[in-house]
Order: structure tokens, then sequence, then C-alpha cells
């Protein structure tokens, strides 16, 4: 099965160096404080589908949850990009890969920070390499 044309509607702007997500940027206010539940529960419902091969309803989901929220965490890029990386929809999982990075770099709690940087740093890096790309930076202002 391949998911065609998955594409989050997250933008980066390389020459702003932030993330925007439906208005939404991790310079600003954090809408977590208001959300986790919300988006906690929609994650929940998507490891569901995908737990029972229904990988085209869990990516609706992630790719909701991306559109709509800023999510703190490994799992929420992780599990949707190594759907992406299965699918040999390399591009899409770099993207979510580098999302999770630029998300977390105001993140007030350090462990967190580093935890993320951590886990996708060298997924960013192995990508580069298959795609063709290594020697581009990991994050556009490295």
């Amino acid at each position: 099965m391949k998911v065609t044309g998955f594409m989050l509607s997250g933008e980066f702007d390389k020459y702003l160096h932030i993330c925007v997500v439906n208005g939404l940027s991790r310079l600003g206010p954090d809408p977590n404080n208001y959300n986790w539940n919300k988006y906690r529960r929609l994650f929940n419902q998507a490891v569901k589908y995908e737990k029972v091969g229904d990988i085209v309803s869990a990516m609706d989901i992630y790719d909701f949850i991306m559109d709509n929220y800023i999510p703190f965490g490994v799992e929420y890029y992780e599990r949707p990009a190594n759907i992406c990386e299965k699918l040999g929809e390399r591009e899409a999982a770099l993207h979510l890969y580098r999302l999770a990075l630029l998300n977390h770099i105001m993140c007030e709690d350090k462990d967190t920070r580093d935890l993320v940087w951590d886990v996708f740093k060298p997924r960013i890096e192995r990508l580069l390499k298959m795609l063709g790309r290594e020697d581009e930076p990991t994050l556009y202002f490295e």
C-alpha cells in the first residue's frame, strides 16, 4: 500500500527560521497548554488504526494533528515518519523529522529538547544520505 500525496500542510520558512503550523509558531504562545488532551486522544486513535493495519486512517489523523497542533514529544513525529519511511515516502519522513526538531527548539524542558534532537538528527542525516543530499544541513540554520 502506498499513501500518495501525503504532505503536511505545516510550513517551514527557512529564511525566518521558524516553524509555522496554521499560524502557530514555537516563538509565540504555547498552544499545547490548552490542547494536549485533544491531540493526545486523536493520537491514541491513530495508533489503534495503525495497529489494525488501517494506515490511511492513521495517517489522516496524524496529518490532522500536525496541521492543527504543535505536539511535544518524540512519538507524535516518530510513528507517522516511520510509516512514511516504510512506504518509501522519504521526503515526507524527512519533513516530519525536521518538524519535530523545529517544534522543540524553544521547548523549556531541556531534557525533552535534547531527547528529540538525539532521536531525530541521526535519522535526518541518514535520509539525506539516502536521498543523495548529505551536504544539506540537518536544519537550514545550522
